[in-house]
């Protein structure tokens, strides 16, 4: 860090090599670089070991010369700077607090940068999914203008990383961590100089009760019943799914008689533009068969079914499911009325 006493901003120069043939790695000006300010040149690197640094003090012009006042800082490196020294997170919820600053660059060690720049540095976070949604929430809010937060998930090992998903500077995230898998959290900066405090809460929710088919809620008109789709878990295995966008949900199931049924399904959520649906199936669980799908958008999501003339005998499975999971709550009232 340089400040230069005279008239005209700081001028900062970084060499290695030797004195007879250098070469330059960085030049850094006062902080705006406009004439006549004096700001300070700061300058942030990675020293390698045994590498000889030469430092050149001066200032944007010819006539600033005069005092300045010069300092050089080390910081430690994080004890979780890479992979294989990452933090082990074994309960939830996790909250910590803790700083970047002192970061190496991670995303030279590997192809996949899953979202960061080749000098983006941060520290590592480890955990294990047990079939559950995931909710990350990681913020720097003291970064300098113009670069953000940098949230990145990996699974795999640390030899073989697989690049999960790339949050970019999303405060909060939700995921479904599958049992047994080793998850990496990767938290830093869209850049180098992105570095500094920052605050990471991890937790997790538990399923509805009727998370799976095979558990569906028995219905019986006329019905109404309140639930939360918080926690939701995959249900189609990554399939295709020709009944529905193969979202989250919860079931319900209810058996034909010959009337004519309808669905409704209403949300609770205010501050966000998202998507819910209604499939309706039938056959078994483990063979389904897409009868209908229905889909409802908004802030208050809701949609309803058309008339649904049933076969007498013939049993039918509802999912219910919506776009969103990064919501602590996510509550729904579905019924299920004859009409004529």
């Amino acid at each position: 860090q340089l400040n230069s006493v005279a008239g005209g901003d700081s001028d900062l120069s970084v060499f290695t090599g030797d004195c007879t043939n250098p070469t330059c790695i960085a030049n850094v000006k006062g902080a705006d670089g406009y004439y006549g300010v004096n700001e300070v040149a700061v300058h942030d690197m990675v020293a390698e070991r045994g590498e000889s640094y030469y430092i050149l003090l001066a200032g944007e012009l010819f006539t600033a010369a005069g005092e300045y006042s010069f300092s050089v800082t080390e910081y430690e490196i994080p004890q979780n700077d890479d992979c294989k020294n990452a933090s082990v997170i074994e309960s939830f919820p996790f909250s910590q607090r803790g700083t970047t600053i002192g970061a190496t660059p991670d995303f030279d060690l590997f192809d996949d940068r899953c979202g960061g720049g080749l000098d983006s540095r941060g520290i590592w976070y480890m955990f294990t999914g047990n079939d559950k949604v995931t909710t990350v929430s990681f913020s720097m809010p003291n970064l300098a203008y113009g670069t953000s937060s940098q949230l990145s998930l990996f699974s795999g090992s640390c030899n073989k990383l697989k690049c999960e998903a790339d949050f970019g500077g999303l405060d909060k995230v939700s995921f479904h961590a599958a049992n047994g898998v080793n998850y990496w959290l990767l938290l830093s900066g869209t850049e180098f100089w992105a570095y500094g405090d920052f605050d990471l809460h991890v937790s997790q929710f538990e399923p509805p009760s009727n998370d799976s088919c095979e558990s569906s809620i028995p219905m019986t008109a006329p019905f109404t019943g309140n639930n939360d789709l918080t926690g939701a878990t995959p249900d189609f295995g990554g399939d295709d799914t020709t009944c529905g966008n193969g979202w989250s949900g919860a079931w319900y199931s209810f058996t034909g008689d010959g009337k004519a049924y309808m669905l409704s399904l209403n949300t609770v959520v205010t501050d966000y533009y998202f998507q819910c649906e209604i499939n309706i199936f039938r056959g078994s669980c483990d063979e389904l068969t897409c009868v209908s799908t229905f889909l409802g958008s908004g802030s208050n999501a809701a949609v309803s079914s058309d008339p649904l003339l049933t076969t007498s005998g013939v049993k039918y499975w509802v999912h219910i499911a919506a776009n969103v999971v990064s919501y602590d709550s996510l509550p729904f009232q579905i019924s299920l009325v004859q009409v004529e």
